[in-house]
Formats: structure tokens, C-alpha cells, sequence
């Protein structure tokens, strides 16, 4: 009878060292979801930012090189202004 009962307490001490460790690995395991949760949130900023970044890039690049072409259309207006004048005097 003794030995039954001491069995019995120590299924039970099993029993409950056993749900602990459920309970640990639960936390643990939602714990590790947010952070999982949080590195991508971050990594998604990260990717935003990056496209905006190259969007303000590409943007730049195409504004300086329509401001180059059109400061070359004018020269080449006023090169053409000045000619005309040229040839009208001769």
C-alpha cells in the first residue's frame, strides 16, 4: 500500500514538474512570436524606407538630367539667337 501511494506522489510530483515546463515552453514560445513579430515589423519599416528612398533617388536623377537637357536647349537657343544676328549683319 505504502508503495502504491508513493508511486502515486510521484506521478503526481511528475505531473506537475510536467506542466511547468508546459507553461515555461508556452511562455517561451510567445515570447519568441512577438520578437518574431517585432523583426518583421522592422524589416517592413526597413523596406518602406528603402523604397521611398530609392522613389526620392530616381526622382532626383530624373529632375538633374531634364535640368542638364534644358539648360543644353537654351545654349543651344541662344547659340542660335546669336547666329541669326550674326548672319543678319553680314
Amino acid at each position: 500500500m505504502q508503495l502504491l501511494e508513493s508511486q502515486v506522489n510521484n506521478l503526481k510530483y511528475e505531473i506537475e514538474t510536467m506542466d511547468n515546463k508546459k507553461k515555461e515552453l508556452i511562455t517561451r514560445i510567445a515570447e519568441g512570436k512577438d520578437h518574431v513579430i517585432k523583426n518583421t515589423s522592422g524589416i517592413d519599416d526597413m523596406r518602406v524606407t528603402r523604397d521611398t528612398l530609392l522613389s526620392s533617388i530616381t526622382t532626383n536623377e530624373a529632375v538633374k538630367l531634364v535640368s542638364r537637357q534644358l539648360s543644353v536647349c537654351v545654349c543651344l537657343m541662344i547659340m542660335l539667337l546669336i547666329w541669326r544676328k550674326i548672319l543678319k549683319f553680314c
